[in-house]
């Protein structure tokens, strides 16, 4: 109810603010005279409109069902247009809907001097209600949009600004800020001003702080007059004295018209203070001017100052901005030309700033006229670090909504981080809330991008770099593949911190690459001081680690993901974890479909994803060997990562011992997806595991997997002759699970394949020639006698085969004479008319 009340009030309060714009503007519209000059001479109109609308043209209009109808398609056209009219709020509108419902409602219920037709259909509804319900509908749709006319805004950036209300304090300062304001105030003026300076350095919450100070005195203190002042803004502008006048003047006016004119005299004569520049011009205002006159304008307006029995004070802001000839002026401004009574300055700069410009100007003497001319200097304290985080970390909560991002970020914050250094990375750079809004809207940016796709911590920091160090990051973002290297462990880390590794060693000048001794050399071009290279050493050795076991999933120097952090996006070659995360929750028909598809174009992201999967329960275990196993069939996989997987299947039971149904899971797995030569690789390497004496499938068992995946070969490629033989060489010769290397025969498989053979035989003997080159070819005689134990047996069976085809008998033919009398294969020149030979052109 509360939240509805509020939406309430605040609509009636936008609708009398259009209300009062259109009583505002009203009174300059050609209506409002219409209006008036009708209501004044009332009678003579009436009369008019009698005489000239009503006899004449009205008189003669006839009450029937058609006008009745034209009625209501008017009535439904007025909805239909207002509805799709395009939706705008104008002043003119509103009130001439007002005007016309007013003048209506008066001759339609009030006066008896028009009488008007109602229709054939409905006595109590008059043909004239159609004005009426046009400009109701012109003011509903007015009125209804004033609410929607207000821009809204959600999912932006923080803005860097100063604090404009107390309860946008989030150092808590308000309390320091109303006693800095009740102990200035109570410090006497009754003969001159007095000037109280905030220093802090750039970015630290001084113009806040003076923002707080005024909202105090304005609620705490209403004798007071206070005024803003900023010659930053001026300072383009002309004289910033003159300047300085004309805003005292213009703020004092409401109290005083003689005061201010007087300002506004003594500004004129004192158009530039006296300067190196402007003596000139101070020598030809003495002579205008002498001091006695000046002096007495000074009395003047002192006396009306103290007349107006109000406190003046001036908050001046952003003189750390100005060069050091404003800078100059503003301070002699401050302390000899406006020290009037009763007025006080409130100045906030960098003091660092200020000394560093005064040096030019005074040499030696900078602090001292520093001192002259503020009474009292407050530095405004640094706030507490548990203030940046808490900043820094609600700031990042109005956009990252994944709690897990949350949890991870809040730990990094708060040093719970698994490295241990998020504390000392926040605390050494970013010490301000303008660091914060600069490093949290850049990290709001990239991680839109890239959330769910990387580790959000790592990019945090990340941002920081890019932030705070800007040449630092640029030398990563451009030439990472020099500073970083891949080591052993598949991580990336500074090229300077792996000196041990053997590819560093093989470098001669590695001083070109070590990023660390290139930071200490070369300050000016990167753009930092000494005690900005620790900081970044220390950013860097948080997002590239040198220890082997840093690597983690998203991190930043896993391999497989750096480059979404420097190019916040994901490349094209690389699949995002979202999508992976989708797929892999899948069944298994998905999966594969999905994998296929992406093993054509991210064959290597595929596997990287696939390997870095960490499955939950044994269920979950069981996927992923199925999804390996798929997986070797279609791209390229580490054949020992397969088998660990599936030894760790057992690790998943109570005994830590496969099950019978673990072992027919194995052995079914094995065979699901049929002939690759992925997976023959794979059975051809299971045997030579180290750890193969714990393989859940035996000896037996493995050849059944082989004889059944040759099958699936000849199944699937019953046309291609080449890839049939590849299939059964490739399931043939294995590495046995007891680590001996055997030549494992199966005669099932060697009798299916000469079976295959002797169905393809014409395939099967142009196979076996091999060219040599011009004209000369030679037979290949290690599969016909592996076949048919010898040569001689097979060119038997060719011999006493009965159904010779043109192609046997040519094939025969050009054995024979490749023969020779000895019996061996030697080149032969061969002209082939019925073979069909792959570097045959002619028919």
């Amino acid at each position: 109810m509360g939240k509805i009340k509020e939406n309430i009030n605040e609509l009636m309060f936008k609708i009398r603010k259009v209300n009062l714009e259109c009583v505002m503007s009203f009174f300059k519209k050609k209506l409002v005279i219409f209006s008036l000059i009708y209501i004044l001479f009332y009678s003579f109109w009436e009369d008019v409109i009698e005489n000239i609308v009503v006899d004449k043209f009205f008189s003669h209009f006839e009450i029937n069902i058609i006008n009745d109808i034209i009625f209501f398609l008017l009535l439904i056209g007025v909805f239909v247009i207002k509805s799709i009219q395009a939706k705008s709020i104008k002043n003119e509108k509103i009130l001439a809907s007002i005007i016309i419902l007013a003048f209506w409602c008066y001759y339609r219920f009030c006066s008896e001097r028009f009488v008007f037709f109602s229709l054939a259909t409905i006595e109590e509804v008059k043909y004239i209600d159609i004005v009426a319900v046009y400009s109701f509908c012109e003011f509903l749709n007015c009125i209804k949009n004033i609410h929607k006319s207000s821009f809204a805004f959600g999912d932006g950036f923080d803005r860097d600004s100063p604090i404009e209300k107390d309860n946008e304090d989030l150092l808590g300062r308000e309390d320091l800020a109303k006693d800095a304001v009740e102990k200035i105030l109570n410090t006497d003026t009754s003969n001159d001003a007095f000037s109280f300076g905030i220093t802090s350095p750039w970015g630290t919450g001084k113009t806040s702080f003076m923002n707080l100070m005024k909202n105090y005195i304005k609620i705490g203190h209403r004798e007071c007059i206070a005024i803003d002042f900023n010659p930053w803004l001026y300072s383009h502008k002309g004289d910033i004295i003159t300047l300085f006048f004309d805003e005292l003047s213009k703020n004092l006016r409401e109290y005083d018209r003689g005061l201010a004119s007087e300002i506004t005299n003594y500004s004129n004569v004192l158009s530039s203070i006296e300067t190196a520049e402007t003596k000139i011009a101070s020598t030809i205002i003495d002579i205008i001017m002498p001091s006695s006159k000046l002096e007495d304008k000074i009395t003047a307006i002192n006396k009306s100052i103290k007349q107006i029995g109000k406190k003046i004070v001036v908050f001046v802001d952003d003189i750390d901005r100005l060069d050091s000839t404003e800078i100059m002026e503003v301070l002699k401004l401050i302390r000899n030309i406006s020290n009037f009574p009763y007025m006080y300055f409130v100045v906030a700069y960098d003091k660092d700033y200020i000394l560093e410009c005064l040096k030019g100007k005074m040499p030696s003497n900078e602090l001292k006229y520093t001192e002259k001319i503020f009474q009292v200097e407050f530095p405004l304290p640094l706030f507490g670090k548990e203030r940046i985080k808490d900043s820094i970390y609600n700031s990042i909560s109005k956009f990252v909504e994944n709690d897990d991002d949350k949890k991870e970020l809040r730990n990094f914050l708060y040093e719970k981080n698994i490295w241990g250094k998020g504390n000392a990375l926040i605390e050494d750079n970013i010490s301000t809330i303008r660091d914060v809004k600069r490093i949290v809207n850049s990290f709001h940016v990239s991680y839109s991008w890239l959330k769910g796709e990387i580790n959000v911590c790592n990019l945090f920091v990340l941002e920081i770099l890019k932030t705070k160090y800007p040449i630092v990051y640029s030398i990563f973002e451009r030439d990472k593949q020099y500073v970083l290297k891949r080591n052993e462990f598949n991580c990336y880390v500074l090229f300077g911190d792996i000196a041990n590794n053997y590819l560093f060693s093989q470098i001669d000048d590695k001083d070109k690459y070590n990023f660390r001794k290139y930071l200490t050399e070369n300050h000016t071009d990167l753009h930092i001081n000494g005690s900005d290279e620790n900081k970044i050493n220390n950013i860097l050795s948080y997002l590239f680690p040198s220890g082997a076991s840093n690597v983690l999933k998203k991190n930043i120097n896993n391999y497989s993901y750096t480059n979404r952090y420097f190019s916040i996006t994901i490349p094209v070659s690389d699949i995002p974890d979202s999508e992976f995360d989708e797929i892999i929750e899948k069944d298994m028909d998905n999966i594969k479909f999905a994998f296929a598809e992406w093993s054509e174009t991210k064959s290597y992201a595929l596997y990287a994803k696939i390997k870095q999967f960490q499955p939950k329960d044994k269920e979950e275990q069981k996927k992923y060997i199925r999804i390996l196993l798929y997986s070797t069939s279609i791209i390229q996989c580490d054949n020992d990562f397969i088998t660990n997987q599936i030894i760790e299947l057992k690790e998943f039971n109570n005994n830590k011992h496969f099950s019978d149904e673990d072992k027919q899971f194995i052995k079914c797995s094995l065979c699901e997806n049929g002939y690759s030569e992925g997976l023959t690789q794979y059975l051809y390497n299971v045997g030579f595991e180290n750890n193969t004496y714990d393989y859940p499938i035996t000896k037996d068992e493995l050849n059944d997997v082989r004889r059944n995946v040759f099958y699936d070969c000849i199944d699937k490629n019953q046309e291609d002759i080449r890839k049939v033989m590849d299939g059964y060489l490739n399931t043939e010769e294995t590495y046995l699970v007891n680590g001996n290397r055997a030549t494992a025969s199966i005669p099932e498989k060697k009798s299916s394949m000469k079976s295959y053979v002797i169905n393809h035989l014409v395939d099967f003997i142009t196979y076996t020639i091999v060219w040599n080159g011009s004209d000369q070819y030679f037979v290949n005689k290690w599969w016909p006698t592996h076949l048919w134990d010898n040569w001689e047996e097979f060119v038997s069976y060719l011999n006493d085969k009965k159904d010779k085809t043109p192609a046997i008998l040519e094939y025969i033919d050009f054995i024979n004479k490749s023969n020779g009398t000895n019996r061996e294969a030697r080149p032969v020149s061969f002209t082939f008319k019925h073979l069909k030979l792959q570097n045959e052109t002619q028919e």
